[in-house]
This record gives structure tokens, sequence and C-alpha cells, in this order.
């Protein structure tokens, strides 16, 4: 084989690579493909649900809250909100990508990917809201209960709260477990408190805000919710000025829903403590209810 005609073949090889490799990328961000920025960042949000999930489970069936529970839920349920906030901040800018350049860039498929992420994270976070719910009354009672460590992390000012929260048969309970750090109360009017103590614990304590008993009623309405979805119609259907302008008013609608969410998650109460995770959970539910 000659020099010339070997060059000529190598040239030709590259020559193939680089439009098999420009073909590749510009398939990965057509339209109706999602985006590999966009799935790095929904792809930590459902594996943040999952660990959520299996801290609920473990404490149900341990019907203890250790003091590795009591930090890494509230930290994971937060930093779920985060990852989910990201994401549709990433589908958004690939769909106006798309709109702007008429369908030569960027995903409007990443756009349906969450909502339609979204919309099954809504069914797991009834779940969620279920399990918080159920330790939240069983934690009262004192069927499940917080271990040792965790006890002494609190101040006597927590501890005090804590009390408060607990119905009078969980307050029994940890006098008789903990009598170092619950000791009873033995003063004139000690039943009036009790009484106090139940009347308060039936309002979680005020950490909650009154919030509603179920997560439906927490929900918003339909004209408040579906952020993401509004826009999948006219994008899909490659109306692109329609879809444009469609997407150029989501982004403040996704800060607004992301400071109500902040705003909702520090009225509940510090992270750890575990009878704030139930209201921790509705400010959730509402912000991907929100953001889908």
């Amino acid at each position: 084989m000659s020099k010339k005609l070997f060059s000529l073949l190598v040239a030709i090889s590259f020559l193939l690579i680089g439009v098999t490799v420009f073909a590749q990328q510009k398939e990965i961000m057509k339209p109706g493909v999602i985006s590999p920025a966009f799935k790095a960042k929904i792809d930590p949000a459902g594996l943040k649900l999952g660990a959520i999930e299996s801290i609920l489970s473990r404490v149900e069936t341990q019907k203890l809250i250790t003091d590795k529970d009591s930090e890494d839920l509230g930290k994971t349920m937060y930093e779920y909100a985060e990852a989910m906030k990201v994401a549709l901040d990433e589908a958004l800018k690939d769909a106006e990508e798309a709109a702007k350049s008429k369908g030569e860039k960027g995903s409007i498929e990443s756009l349906k990917s969450f909502e339609d992420t979204a919309k099954a994270h809504e069914g797991k976070l009834k779940g969620i809201e279920t399990k918080t719910k159920t330790i939240q009354d069983q934690l009262k009672i004192g069927t499940i209960r917080l271990d040792k460590p965790l006890l002494q992390k609190m101040t006597p000012v927590e501890r005090k709260e804590f009390r408060k929260f607990l119905a009078p048969q969980g307050i029994k309970e940890m006098e008789k477990l903990h009598p170092d750090l619950f000791k009873p109360v033995e003063k004139p009017g000690a039943s009036i408190e009790l009484i106090e103590v139940t009347r308060i614990a039936d309002n979680v304590q005020g950490f909650c805000s009154s919030l509603p008993e179920e997560i439906s009623n927490f929900l918003v309405t339909p004209a408040e919710a579906a952020l993401a979805a509004g826009c999948i119609g006219p994008c899909i259907a490659k109306k692109w000025s329609e879809c444009a302008a469609c997407i150029a008013g989501k982004g403040p609608e996704a800060r607004a829903a992301w400071n109500t969410f902040v705003s909702c998650w520090n009225g509940c109460g510090k992270c750890w403590k575990p009878w704030t995770w139930w209201c921790k959970t509705k400010c959730l539910a509402k912000l991907i209810v929100k953001l889908a």
C-alpha cells in the first residue's frame, strides 16, 4: 500500500470518527432527548427520596430514633428539595434553549421528564407523609422513643420542649426510662399542667403553624400547581414563540415556590428534631406539587 493511499485512508477514518461524535452530541441535545446535564441533576433527587424512605422504615421497625436518624432525615429531605429545584432549573434552561433555536439545540424532553418524575414522587411523598405522621403519633405516646445519646445532646430547654410535645403516657415512659433526664414534676397543679401539655401536643406544640391534618388539604390548587407541566404542551408542539414565553415566566414562579418552601420549612422548627418531621414533609410535598 502506498504512503499516499495509507494517508488518505487515515484521513477518511478520522473524518468518519468526527462525524460520528458530532452526530452523537447532536443526538444527545436534540429536543427529543433529555440532556446529560439534566440527568446529572434529577438522578440524585431520586436517590435522596429513597434514602428518606429507608430512614423512616428503619425507625418504624426499630421503634427507636437515633441521633444519626435525627441528623440524617432532616438534612436529606432538604437536600432532596434542593435537588428537585436545581433539576427544574436545568429543565427550564434546556427548554428555553430549544425554543430559542427552534429545536436545533437544547431539549424539551428534559422538562417532560422532570414533570413525570415529580408526579411519580408525589405518590411516594404521600407515603412518606403517612409514615412521619405515624412516627409522630407513636413518639408522642412513647411507643417510638428517642435514644439516650439524642436526649443527652438536647439542651434543658429542648428537653422541656420535647416534654411539652409528649402526651401524658409518653412523659411517664420517658420518666421511667430516663429518670436522670426526665425528672417527675412534683408540685401543686401538676395534673393541670398535664392537661395543658396534652392540649399543646394535640396542636403539635405550635411548631407546624396549624398546618392541615391531611396532605391533600395542604396541596396547592390546580391553578397554582403544575409549574413545569404548563409549558410542555406548546414546547412539544413546537410552538416556539409560545414555548419561549411560557418558559420565561416560570423562572420567577419557581423562585417564589422555593422561597415559600424555605419559609414553611423554617417555621416547623430545627431540622434535627423528630417532632418536626411531619410538618417538614408537608412543606416538601407542597413544593414538589408546585414544581411539577
